[in-house]
């Protein structure tokens, strides 16, 4: 009866011994495991702090300029951007093409604060321009108002509004 017991002890006494060696294998696995995710949260949150580092700095400009360019389709065109996206911003010249009329102004200074937008909000601290023009294209149909007096003709002129002086 001993040879029994110890027959069916063995098989206990056997899944013990190995349930204890697993142990430490399935600890070392989790620690690994987490060790690597962590690796890889730590490197995630470095190259998100690097890649809003350098948007904000003064080389990150002309990249994000160059992007809003490409997204315009051609119908912005902005030369020689300076300064950061965190502060003041400087243009030597943004010209905008629509259907019925182009922009294009000279010098650009634009003074705004990016924190507002996390509530949301636009704030331009200052926007100023040393020279705007803006032209505009003749109208090729009837207009909406049609005066009295009949009809009159246009010379087919494109009309030009110029702006100097914008202060604050």
């Amino acid at each position: 009866m001993s040879d029994r017991r110890e027959s069916l002890a063995s098989p206990s006494a056997a899944d013990a011994a190995a349930d204890a060696s697993q142990r430490p294998v399935a600890k070392r696995r989790r620690r690994r495991a987490l060790a690597i995710t962590l690796a890889v949260v730590a490197l995630l949150a470095v190259a998100i702090a690097a890649l809003v580092g350098y948007a904000l700095s003064e080389r990150g400009l002309p990249y994000i300029v160059a992007r809003i360019v490409a997204q315009s389709g051609g119908r912005i065109t902005v030369d020689e951007p300076t300064g950061s996206v965190a502060g003041t911003m400087r243009f030597r010249r943004i010209t905008w093409h629509g259907t019925d009329a182009t922009v294009t102004a000279d010098d650009v200074v634009v003074d705004w604060s990016p924190g507002a937008l996390w509530s949301r909000r636009l704030s331009i601290r200052g926007l100023g321009a040393r020279h705007v023009d803006i032209a505009l294209k003749p109208s090729t149909g009837p207009t909406a108002h049609r005066s009295t007096r009949g009809p009159r003709r246009r010379p087919a002129v494109t009309r030009r509004k110029r702006v100097s002086g914008l202060t604050r």
